[in-house]
Formats: structure tokens, C-alpha cells, sequence
């Protein structure tokens, strides 16, 4: 049976160019540094209510309530919240289950959202989610959608799957949607509808 966390635990990987810390299970570090924005540290907060709730393999680690937190130099942040993963380090990948997820930066929240399962890559912090995906940006756009991907180093948050958004203006639905993070623009693409006029 796979190792499961019994209390919490606070794992910081050291960023080449950054000096401190000193590494615990290092196999978990990010296998890259990105761009200006470096990724300065990595928190996992492990805390366990119990005992393993399935096998798993040798090579993985199931945890029960897990807050994943992934910061960068321009003072962003991604911050996971779940009530049980299975990490499984090898592959830097975590298999999240009842997810809360929040980007901020130094304006404030840049979105939310909230889903059933979502895959979570630990070396770049980018993510998908899926079943029930819903969440808000920061401009007060709601989204709806099967599945929502998060792409860290592209600074965006999209999806390619029948969507419905609910703003200020009405309820729309689309093919898809692209938001831009660090543009704060919210776009619908293919077959857009209006749904609701305001």
C-alpha cells in the first residue's frame, strides 16, 4: 500500500539561481526555471485525515486534503486546494479530486474556479480540469464548461469545449473560450450566441 501523509509537511524546492532552502524529496523539484516571471518556490501543504482510501502503486502517494501553492518572481500565484490527490512524483504529475483552484497577482485575484478532477503538472503548474468546471475571472465573467486547461508559462486560462458565459452584458455560449490573464480579456470563439440579453 502507497505511503499516505500523516501529518503536515511543507516541501520547498530550491530554483536554480535562487540559494537557500535545501530540497526535500528533490525528485519533486520543477525540472525548469520559465521566463522572467521565475518560479522562485514550490509549497506543498500535505495534511492527512486518515488512512490510505485506496491501493495505489509503490510509486505514488495518496494524500488526503492537500493545498498546492506555486509562486513566481512578478509575485503571482497559483494556489490548489483538494480533498485528495494521488501524487505520483516520477512523472511530476497529481490526480486532484473536489478542486478549488485561484491565480492571483499583485492587482488581486486574476480568476477562480472549481471542478470534480483536475491533473496538475508539478514541474510547470499548469493544470487541466474537468467535470463540472465553473470559476470567475477578475473582470466578473462566469464560465461553465466541461473542461478548462491553464497554461502557466502562456499565461492563459481556455477551454475547446461547449461553453456558457455570464457577465454584466447577458449569457452567452460558444465552441470555446480563451481568457488572457495578463490582458484581462475574456473571449468566446466559434458559434458565439447570445443566450440572454442583459
Amino acid at each position: 500500500m502507497a505511503p499516505v501523509a500523516s501529518s503536515i509537511r511543507t516541501i520547498r524546492y530550491p530554483t536554480p539561481g535562487v540559494t537557500g532552502g535545501g530540497a526535500r524529496w528533490s525528485r519533486w523539484a520543477p525540472a525548469r526555471a520559465r521566463r522572467a516571471g521565475t518560479l522562485t518556490a514550490v509549497v506543498l501543504s500535505l495534511l492527512a485525515h486518515g488512512g490510505a482510501r485506496a491501493a495505489v502503486p509503490e510509486s505514488q502517494l495518496e494524500i488526503a486534503g492537500l493545498t498546492f501553492i506555486g509562486s513566481r518572481g512578478d509575485g503571482s500565484e497559483l494556489v490548489l486546494r483538494a480533498t485528495r490527490a494521488v501524487m505520483a512524483p516520477d512523472t511530476h504529475q497529481a490526480r486532484l479530486f473536489d478542486v478549488r483552484a485561484e491565480v492571483t497577482n499583485e492587482q488581486g485575484s486574476s480568476f477562480t474556479m472549481r471542478c470534480t478532477e483536475a491533473t496538475l503538472n508539478l514541474a510547470t503548474n499548469d493544470f487541466s480540469a474537468e467535470g463540472d468546471v465553473t470559476g470567475v475571472t477578475e473582470e466578473g465573467e462566469r464560465y461553465a464548461a466541461p473542461w478548462v486547461r491553464y497554461s502557466e508559462e502562456d499565461d492563459l486560462l481556455y477551454s475547446d469545449a461547449r461553453v456558457s458565459m455570464e457577465n454584466e452584458s447577458g449569457r452567452y455560449s460558444g465552441d470555446g473560450f480563451r481568457y488572457q490573464i495578463l490582458e484581462r480579456r475574456f473571449r468566446l470563439i466559434g458559434n458565439v450566441r447570445v443566450e440572454q440579453a442583459p
